[in-house]
């Protein structure tokens, strides 16, 4: 299982966890499987259209996925998915 790493603005969606394991072979899957599990992520997570929130970064094992395959790179046991959303202000 994927270990994912979850900010604290989202850990009200996760019983208070920061961290949480999700299955999948992919990042879309572990993602998929994460917001299953907890629906309540699902408005932070993907948009109207079911894509992901523009503003979310996802890092897999400290690097941008999209500088990877994007949510279609492979995943493995023991991997580290971490979700963070931008931060506006000032």
């Amino acid at each position: 299982m994927t270990r994912v790493l979850i900010p604290t603005i989202m850990r009200a969606h996760t019983d208070g966890s920061s961290s949480v394991e999700a299955s999948g072979s992919t990042v879309a899957e572990v993602i998929r499987g994460l917001v299953e599990k907890y629906p309540g992520l699902q408005p932070k997570v993907y948009d109207a259209e079911g894509k992901l929130q523009r503003h979310l970064l996802v890092v897999l094992n400290g690097d941008d996925v999209r500088s990877l395959d994007g949510t279609e790179t492979p995943v493995a046991d023991r991997d580290e998915l971490q979700l963070l959303p931008a931060m506006a202000g000032g």
